[in-house]
C-alpha cells in the first residue's frame, strides 16, 4: 500500500519544529501539522494502540486524534484492524492503528573513495534494493555527482518504486564535514571536494532532501540501529578501508564533537618516522593499517599488483610477507584503540569495512595490542567484535539519519 497522493508525502513529513505555546503566537497551521506528525510517530512507535491509547499517549484530545487519524488513514500512512477478541467485560472491540511503512521510501548511499553502495528501504529500514559497484572519488565532485544522482535514479527505477515516495537520501562520505553537514572541509588526500556544497548541489539534481555525514559516523549509526551493536549506550565504531575513521555514540547520542570532525582516528600518529600520510603529516595510523598500506606491505618490493583479497589468502596458506602486513596493520589498529579507550571507555567497540575480511587476522592482533596499551579499567568492559551489516552499515546509517529527521523531534513521549 501506498500513499495516494505520493506528492503529498514530502509535505506530509517534512521536519518542523515544535510549534510555541499558543499564548506566543502559534501559527494554528503549523499546530496542525505538528499534531499530524505527533500521531504518525505515536502510532509508528507504538504499533497496534487504539485512537484512545494514542489519545493518552500524545495529550491530544480523542475528537482532535480520530480526525487526524482518518485523515492519515486516507494518505496511507495508517491502516487498522484486526481488532482482537474483547477482553471479559469489555464494550465494543479495540481497532487497532498501524504504520504502513510501504507508504515511503529512503534511499541510504555510502559514498567511499573506491566504491559506492546505494540502498532503497521503507519507512521501517527494511531494504528492498540494493547496488553495490567501484566508484572512484577521484575523478572529482562534478562526475561523481552526476554518477551518484544516475545510480540513485536507477535503483528506484529498476526497484519499480516510484520516485514520489522518496521522502529523503542520507549520504555518508569520508573526511570531516562542516558543522551544518552540508560539504566537505579539507578531507585528506581529496582536496578537490574541500568546500563543494554537495548537499544542496544533489537536493537540486534530485529534488529531495538530502542529509549528509562522515561515513564512519553512519556506520556507527546503522550498527547501533540494526547491527551488533544494537541499542549499545556507549559505542566506538572504526570503519578500516582506504580510508580509517571512527564514529562514536556516547551517551545513545552521535557525537560529532565541537566542529562536526570528531573521529579521524586514521590520523593519529603511530610512528613518528613513518611514511608519508595524505594528510601532510608522517607514520599515521592509514599510513600502516588502510588497505594501501596492507598491499604495499605485504608485496615486499614486488612490483607485481595484489588485490587485498590475494593478500588475505597468501597469508591464510603461511605467506610469511602478508601474514607480517596483517599483524602489522592490526597491532597499529590496536595501539590506536587504546588511546581512544583510555579517553572514553566505551562499552563496545565495532571493527567494520572491507579491511575485516581478514577476520582474525586482524582481530587478534588488534585485541592483544589493545589489552598491552590500555589501562585495565577502561577496556573492562570493552567487547570487540565485528561489525555484523557487512556493506550495508554505512547505507542503513544513512536511512536512519533521513529517520531521525524526519521523525525524531515528533515523539509521543518527546
Amino acid at each position: 500500500m501506498t500513499v495516494k497522493d505520493p506528492r503529498s508525502l514530502l509535505e506530509i513529513l517534512a521536519p518542523i519544529a515544535r510549534p510555541a505555546p499558543a499564548s506566543k503566537g502559534t501559527d494554528l497551521q503549523q499546530l496542525r501539522r505538528w499534531n499530524r506528525l505527533l500521531v504518525l510517530n505515536c502510532v509508528r512507535e507504538h504499533g497496534g494502540s487504539s485512537r484512545a491509547a494514542v489519545a493518552e499517549l500524545t495529550g491530544l484530545s480523542r475528537p482532535t486524534v480520530t480526525s487526524i487519524v482518518d485523515a492519515l488513514m486516507g494518505d496511507g500512512l495508517l491502516t487498522e484492524g484486526p481488532s482482537p477478541p474483547p477482553a471479559p467485560g469489555q464494550r465494543g472491540r479495540m481497532i487497532p492503528l498501524h504504520f504502513n511503512a510501504r507508504a515511503g521510501t529512503i534511499i541510504g548511499v555510502d559514498m567511499g573513495r573506491n566504491h559506492l553502495t546505494v540502498v532503497l528501504s521503507d519507512l521501517a529500514a527494511n531494504i528492498m534494493a540494493q547496488v553495490s559497484r567501484p566508484f572512484a572519488m577521484s575523478r572529482g565532485p562534478a562526475v561523481c555527482r552526476v554518477d551518484l544522482s544516475d545510480a540513485v535514479r536507477a535503483l528506484v527505477q529498476g526497484a519499480g518504486s516510484d520516485w514520489g515516495t522518496v521522502v529523503g537520501i542520507g549520504v555518508g562520505l569520508p573526511g570531516p564535514l562542516d558543522a551544518t553537514l552540508s560539504f566537505p572541509v579539507a578531507p585528506p588526500g581529496m582536496p578537490e571536494w574541500d568546500g563543494v556544497r554537495l548537499r544542496d548541489q544533489l537536493q537540486a539534481d534530485l529534488s529531495v532532501p538530502v542529509y549528509l555525514d562522515n561515513n564512519a559516523n553512519m556506520g556507527a549509526l546503522g550498527e547501533n540501529r540494526y547491527g551488533s551493536a544494537h541499542q549499545i549506550a556507549d559505542l566506538l565504531y572504526m570503519k578500516l578501508d582506504s580510508g580509517i575513521g571512527c564514529g562514536f555514540i556516547i551517551d545513545r547520542h552521535l557525537y560529532r564533537g565541537g566542529n562536526g570532525s570528531a573521529g579521524e582516528i586514521g590520523h593519529i600518529p603511530i610512528a613518528a618516522d613513518g611514511a608519508p600520510c595524505v594528510c601532510g603529516n608522517r607514520g599515521c595510523l592509514e599510513t600502516v593499517a588502510s588497505i594501501e598500506a596492507i598491499i604495499i606491505a605485504a608485496q615486499a618490493g614486488s612490483a607485481a599488483a595484489m588485490p587485498f583479497e590475494a593478500v588475505i589468502a597468501a597469508a591464510q596458506t603461511g605467506n610469511g610477507d602478508c601474514h607480517a602486513a596483517l599483524t602489522r596493520a592490526g597491532t597499529a589498529i590496536g595501539t590506536a584503540l587504546a588511546t581512544v579507550v583510555n579517553i572514553l571507555n566505551p562499552t563496545m567497540i565495532v571493527l567494520d569495512g572491507k579491511t575485516m575480511l581478514a577476520g582474525d587476522l586482524i582481530l587478534a592482533p588488534t585485541r592483544a595490542a589493545l589489552v598491552a596499551h590500555s589501562l585495565a579499567a577502561p577496556r573492562a568492559h570493552a567487547q570487540v567484535v565485528r561489525g555484523t551489516l557487512a556493506s550495508q552499515a554505512v547505507s542503513l546509517g544513512a536511512v536512519a539519519t533521513v529517520l531521525d529527521s524526519v521523525f525524531i523531534g515528533h515523539s509521543a513521549l518527546a
